[in-house]
């Protein structure tokens, strides 16, 4: 009888230690940083196109900048991709700056900030994926985390550093580059305006679409 019970006990451990092993530790990111990336659209198509990616998550203030340098998300504006921009996370809401196309300085979606530094808190590990490249074309053994909305996210499986980004069914995808870690200006995350509280236009100025109404243009097919 005790023999079986702690062969109960021994197989009980042994499944303990293969969850365990199977659900790796969600990476956290720092504070300050600043991150270089490599845009991919899927249509208009982009392929690596630059980017810098500027975070700050502390006492001070809590939000982020991408600085797509030559092509913006195609979310923006319907001529968006072939021009670059600038996309503010604020406490109040996310707010864009490209002058190319008359959206000088709006609101794109309100009540949205900046993500936290536990950016995986929402996702689930799914599996070890070989050979996802970063932005360099660096091969990584990654571990696969899957999100709510088809979001997904790749991390390197030794180091727990960013590889890939899938951003929901857009057909948007960041490849990262190395972080930076380093303190981060508050100046940086300044809107370029006073005037920014008014709603971005997907069609032109007047014309407003709200992100639920963007998205299915926007879908994978």
């Amino acid at each position: 009888m005790h023999r079986h019970v702690s062969l109960l006990v021994v197989v009980a451990l042994l499944v303990c230690g293969v969850a365990a092993a199977a659900s790796p530790d969600k990476p956290v990111w720092p504070t300050n940083f600043v991150s270089p990336f490599g845009l991919y659209v899927a249509f208009p198509s982009v392929v690596n196109g630059s980017a810098d990616f500027y975070y700050k998550y502390d006492s001070l203030a809590q939000a982020q900048l991408i600085d797509y340098q030559q092509h913006c998300i195609p979310l923006v504006h319907w001529d968006a991709v072939g021009h670059p921009c600038q996309l503010f996370f604020q406490p109040s809401g996310i707010y864009v700056h490209q002058p190319a196309t008359g959206l000088e300085c709006c609101q794109l979606v309100a009540d949205v900030g900046a993500v936290p530094p536990e950016f995986l808190k929402p996702f689930t590990f799914d599996s070890v994926q070989q050979n996802i490249t970063d932005m360099y074309g660096d091969s990584h053994t990654t571990n696969y985390w899957t999100g709510p909305d088809d979001f997904a996210y790749w991390t390197d499986a030794t180091t727990g550093f960013d590889v890939r980004f899938k951003d929901g069914p857009t057909g948007i995808t960041w490849r990262w580059g190395n972080f930076d870690v380093k303190e981060q200006s508050v100046d940086t995350f300044k809107l370029p305006n006073p005037n920014c509280s008014k709603k971005c236009g997907f069609l032109g100025k007047a014309q407003e679409m709200s992100a639920s109404e963007m998205l299915p243009l926007f879908a994978d097919p």
